[in-house]
Parts: C-alpha cells; structure tokens; sequence
C-alpha cells in the first residue's frame, strides 16, 4: 500500500516528466521556426468571428456579397482591403472622409 508521500511523489514525477516533455517540443519548434524558409499560420473556421472577421455564413456572412457583384474582378483585386470597409460600421472614416474605394484594374 503507498503513503500519501509516495503518491505525491510519483506525481511530482509525471510533472517534471511532462514539463521536460513540453520543452523538448517548445525548442524543436523554436529550432524549425528559426531555420524555415517562410512561415504560414492558419485557424480553424469561426476563430476570427469575435475579433470582427467575416465568415462564409454566420451572424457575419456579408463579406462576399459586395465582391459577388463584380465578376469582373479576380482573386487580387478582391484581396483589396477597401472592398471590407463599411462606411456605417466606421463612422470615424465616414466623417473624415477618408473612406477608400476599390480599386479595380
């Protein structure tokens, strides 16, 4: 039967394990982050909702209709950040008047 120190003990343990662990992991990805030649970070969908980004259906599904009315527009011009401004939703750039349009080519 084990005493209460000895369980603690084997927990103390399993931490210190799982902390050695977890460095190991943090510095493999340290060391291929610093080495890599380019770097890309994604999130899962919904994860930018909170912070104001638009989704494809939602509470925030209005961000490709405005580009749906210019088929004539391809991928870079949609990147166009002018084209995910809202006048009524940034009344600070609607009174200096300093709403862009979109550029289109």
């Amino acid at each position: 039967m084990s005493t209460a120190s000895e369980s603690q003990d084997l927990i103390i343990n399993d931490v210190k394990k799982t902390n050695i662990e977890t460095q190991e992991i943090i510095d493999k990805a340290a060391d291929l982050i610093l080495h890599c030649e380019a770097i890309l970070f994604t999130s899962g969908a919904g994860m930018g909702v909170n912070s104001g980004l638009g989704t494809f259906k939602g509470i925030a599904a209005d961000v490709w209709p405005p580009l749906l009315q210019h088929p004539e527009l391809d991928y870079i011009d949609m990147c166009n950040p002018s084209w995910f401004r809202k006048p009524d939703n940034n009344s600070a750039l609607q009174h200096q008047n300093k709403m862009q349009q979109p550029v289109s080519t």
